[in-house]
């Protein structure tokens, strides 16, 4: 988390950094060319983010590639700003249900590199149908840092 801070007019905002995982099943190299999207709680929308084609390689901008057939991982920053409401029913589903989960939806536009160049051969877009995300069981089994060690 980068940032929270309360706001005059009743909601709680952050920064939150997030990592995105992004599957290239093809057999041509993609290049994620703008990305965005939204985080709703219930029916409600308490996020924002927007991931750009590139991102900093040892404090140099590289352009966001995928290669044929793996899987890039990115990193982005996601705007929240929760109501008070939504807040306490959020903890409530978190830490008594065991039981929050947020929708995503993302919308991207993506350029194919076909040929043999590094250049963009053409732009595609792509609207993702809403994903659900369940935050409350946490599942550490991938992980290398071991929580309960």
């Amino acid at each position: 988390m980068l940032k929270t801070f309360k706001n005059p007019t009743g909601s709680i905002q952050g920064k939150y950094i997030l990592q995105a995982s992004v599957y290239n099943p093809n057999k041509f190299d993609i290049s994620m060319v703008n990305c965005t999207g939204t985080f709703k709680y219930k029916s409600t929308v308490i996020g924002r983010f927007t991931i750009d084609n590139t991102h900093k390689v040892n404090g140099k901008q590289k352009e966001f590639i995928v290669p044929a057939g793996s899987v890039g991982d990115i990193l982005f920053v996601a705007d929240l700003d929760v109501g008070i409401s939504s807040a306490a029913y959020m903890y409530a589903d978190y830490f008594y249900y065991n039981d929050l989960m947020l929708k995503v939806k993302t919308e991207t536009y993506v350029g194919v590199m076909a040929g043999s160049s590094d250049e963009i051969s053409y732009h595609t877009f792509y609207s993702l149908p809403e994903e659900t995300i369940e935050l409350s069981g946490f599942d550490d089994s991938i992980c290398k840092c071991k929580l309960n060690n």
